[in-house]
């Protein structure tokens, strides 16, 4: 990338912030601009416009030039169907030039600028950022059905990928893509059994149960505050720590349903783990209750942890692991096992993963950390039939009259403070296999929650 084109890319980002902030500042007034705004408005509208046309130019020319020299094909390609030529580029400068279009969408966005905003779109389904979109009928089809934006798909994907360095569930149970309509998928648990095959005689089958997982376009929302100066003082530079915030969100979002989901409208009438122990009525997920008199983290033993394994298939108990909060490794280090023997594991013992019993020990912060009687403790589950399904585009929204909380507890007025915010949209459901099998006459699933005792 020249540095001409760089500098004019800058200059466009520049204007599109510029907007931005009279945009803002006109809404927190009265709505109405002054004929010197309505003149700095257009000449900014222009601008942008020239530069675009000159940040297109320049690129073709770049795209001529590597024809000419016909360079080998190691690099990245990209197809324009304007010029009819092969753009080349470097990874970094390919990733690089996503992250300033897909900031000055988002800037647009915020402006309402739908000529800015099919721009940015043009550019990033040209990069091969929108790869699972068909083009037709002007862009539209690059928002979705309320109007909201969607996010390139190389990026949504990038951030689905970065919750896995932050969630049990988006790292370890089995994901499948819902896109715009309800899946069903098949749900298998126990071991089949083979028996000997006479002529004509009936082959009958044993020990596994085939059924269906339903998942839906369930949708999810966070809220990212967009201060006015975001897009001239960080530039596309603010991309990657955008996406990593909500990838975190995005996973905690995952594993809180997972564990805590209520039946209620807040969880999309889901229920989790908990929950579902708790219900009489439900046998896939057990609850585990503790000896009595260990009615605390504190005075929970080796053999409570053990039980809550046996509580779970024999089919899956081996390929189980423990899940519980991070201020639960205190109440771990010194549990021993009627040998005096360690049963807890550090992460340097085992690999980078801690152990508790010999099966992998996962911490979650959605996980509850309530102690006190008669309330969880750790999940033992195997991830595998445990199913979610996410919708593989993103779309993000522009809100300027909420009210918001930031990290710090603080809400913000976005009407009559100098901010606004992004909402980021996406689709998860879930469904636990609600398969069983019967061993000494009690039904197990693949899921068990340990509770401290009642007294």
């Amino acid at each position: 990338m020249t540095d001409e084109l760089k500098k004019a890319q800058e200059e466009l980002r520049e204007a599109v912030a510029s907007q931005v902030a009279l945009n803002t500042e006109v809404e927190n007034r009265d709505g109405i601009l002054t004929s010197d705004e309505q003149t700095k408005w257009d000449g900014l509208k222009e601008t942008r416009s020239k530069l675009a046309a000159k940040i297109d130019r320049l690129k073709e020319v770049e795209s001529l030039k590597l024809e000419q020299s016909k360079d080998d094909d190691t690099e990245v390609r990209k197809f324009t169907p304007e010029t009819k030529v092969v753009i080349k580029e470097t990874k970094e400068e390919s990733i690089e030039a996503r992250n300033f279009h897909v900031e000055s969408m988002l800037c647009a966005t915020m402006i309402q600028d739908d000529e800015a905003i099919k721009i940015a779109q043009r550019a990033l389904k040209e990069g091969g950022h929108y790869s699972n979109l068909e083009l037709r009928d002007g862009y539209s089809t690059f928002k979705d059905s309320k109007g909201g934006i969607f996010i390139p798909t190389t990026i949504s994907n990038e951030i689905f990928d970065m919750e896995q360095q932050f969630g049990v569930i988006p790292q370890y149970a089995t994901n499948f893509g819902i896109n715009g309509e309800r899946k069903k998928i098949p749900s298998i648990i126990g071991r089949p059994t083979f028996s000997a095959v006479n002529e004509r005689s009936a082959i009958s089958g044993s020990g596994t149960t085939f059924g269906g997982i339903l998942l839906d376009t369930l949708k999810w929302g966070c809220i990212v505050d967009w201060t006015n100066e975001i897009g001239a003082a960080a530039g596309s530079k603010i991309l990657p720590i955008l996406m990593k915030k909500v990838a975190e969100a995005g996973a905690y979002l995952k594993d809180n349903a997972a564990f805590n989901a209520d039946g209620t409208s807040t969880y999309h009438n889901l229920k989790g783990f908990i929950n579902l122990a708790a219900d009489s009525n439900v046998n896939y997920v057990r609850k585990t209750s503790a000896d009595t008199g260990d009615a605390t983290f504190a005075t929970l033993d080796a053999d409570d942890y053990l039980a809550v394994q046996f509580d779970v298939s024999p089919s899956v108990r081996e390929r189980g692991v423990y899940v519980m909060h991070p201020d639960m490794k205190q109440h771990l280090l010194n549990l021993q096992d009627g040998q005096g023997q360690y049963v807890y594991g550090g992460p340097a013992k085992s690999g980078g993963i801690p152990t508790l019993w010999g099966r992998p020990l996962l911490f979650s912060e959605a996980f509850p950390i309530t102690d006190g009687a008669n309330v969880p403790a750790a999940l033992y589950f195997d991830p595998s039939y445990f199913a979610y399904g996410t919708g593989m585009q993103m779309s993000v929204t522009r809100l300027t009259e909420a009210t918001i909380t930031d990290e710090d507890g603080n809400s913000i007025n976005l009407a009559t403070q100098d901010a606004q915010a992004l909402r980021f949209l996406q689709h998860f459901d879930f469904q636990p296999s609600n398969l069983t099998t019967t061993t000494a006459g009690t039904a197990k699933g693949a899921f068990a929650v340990l509770y401290t005792a009642a007294s």
